[in-house]
């Protein structure tokens, strides 16, 4: 609407092909297969840093073609469950029954037996903590395949002189200085806050 408000004398359409629970290579195999069926002209590709690199890159699995993109993406983190809806494996056996969370000997048997599904969360959590430190390396490897599937996603929009606007959404204690980052269980610096941000901003320029 406010885009129509703008251009009163074009024919503007958007089209919301965001998937909850997918990230970059997600959107790579979209537009791949289905995306470039619609003709786009100008192709927007949201990418949020807080859990795209570690939940969708590092904890996933692909195969691949031979040049090392993705033909199919699994996630180690998410199913559709009989309803339809994306569940995360790693949600405790003790939040999956009112009566499991309410009773504190069920919750301690259960995380006992749960020992794979805390592992997993235990991975995630110190997967995130390491996007926002300058010397771990543990997503390094994420880091590349972002890179790579960045600059197959312009290689295929150039291809069909389709525009290209990567956009970095900010975390919301990236847009408001004061919020506390509620998610990890660390104190962060400003400059640990800016870091993966500046990182893929400058990826940006030289690309």
């Amino acid at each position: 609407s406010i885009l129509q408000q703008k251009f009163p004398d074009q024919k503007i359409e958007t089209i919301n092909a965001g998937i909850p629970g997918t990230g970059i290579g997600h959107h790579y195999l979209y537009l791949k297969n289905e995306g470039l069926k619609l003709e786009p002209d100008i192709v927007v590709l949201g990418i949020y840093l807080f859990n795209d690199i570690q939940d969708n890159l590092a904890l996933s699995e692909w195969e691949e073609d031979q040049d090392g993109l993705p033909i199919k993406i699994t996630s180690t983190l998410n199913y559709i469950n009989s309803q339809g809806a994306i569940t995360p494996f790693y949600l405790p056996l003790r939040y999956k029954n009112i009566y499991f969370s309410n009773s504190q000997l069920l919750s301690f048997i259960l995380n006992t037996v749960d020992k794979p599904r805390i592992d997993l969360i235990n991975k995630l959590i110190s997967l995130q903590i390491c996007l926002y430190k300058q010397f771990c390396h543990d997503l390094d490897d994420a880091k590349l395949k972002a890179e790579k599937l960045l600059k197959a996603t312009q290689n295929l929009t150039a291809q069909n002189n389709i525009q290209f606007l990567p956009v970095l959404i900010p975390a919301e204690f990236q847009a408001d200085r004061k919020a506390r980052v509620k998610y990890l269980p660390i104190p962060l610096t400003q400059a640990a806050k800016d870091y993966p941000y500046l990182q893929f901003r400058q990826f940006f320029a030289e690309e």
